[in-house]
């Protein structure tokens, strides 16, 4: 089950490549375009495509639902306290895929929040980019470690 997830991240992330809209490399957000159809994504008989806002269930695994998909210079959470976490890039010419999804997970136990999800970019159908997960804390007001969170049954929680 946890394949199949990891399968629809890396299709979302060859999606959005081909959808994101120009913007001067790590001087501005680049949001995704939904009416820019995707380019370079070789679709096969068991892909499927994930869109935001449209949970995906794995059943008794998880439900995911991409809530966002960017390319930013800088991540931060959605409603930053006075003190929180984030994560710039230190060089002018790298910049973030930032995927925002909501998990809910779908099994009787508590779950180590770093069960659900691995990360992989393919650019171009050949260049790959491992991703780190992070999960949003007090309302949205910073990050915490997903390998130190655990997910309980049917709670819904934000992954950056």
């Amino acid at each position: 089950m946890r394949k199949s997830l990891i399968a629809f991240m890396v299709l979302l992330l060859m999606f959005a490549a081909g959808c994101f809209s120009q913007g001067e490399k790590g001087k501005e957000v680049t949001k995704i375009d939904p009416d820019i159809p995707p380019q370079g994504v070789k679709a096969s008989s068991t892909t499927k495509i994930i869109e935001i806002n449209q949970p995906v269930i794995v059943e008794e695994f998880c439900e995911l639902t991409l809530k966002a998909v960017e390319f930013t210079p800088v991540v931060k959470p959605p409603n930053p306290d006075s003190y929180y976490s984030y994560y710039q890039v230190e060089q002018d010419d790298v910049t973030f895929l930032h995927i925002v999804a909501n998990i809910k997970n779908l099994q009787n136990l508590a779950q180590d929040a770093d069960s659900f999800i691995d990360i992989k970019a393919i650019y171009d159908n050949k260049y790959e980019y491992e991703g780190f997960a992070t999960i949003e804390e007090k309302g949205g007001g910073d990050f915490t470690y997903i390998s130190i969170t655990s997910i309980d049954p049917l709670i819904v929680t934000a992954n950056s």
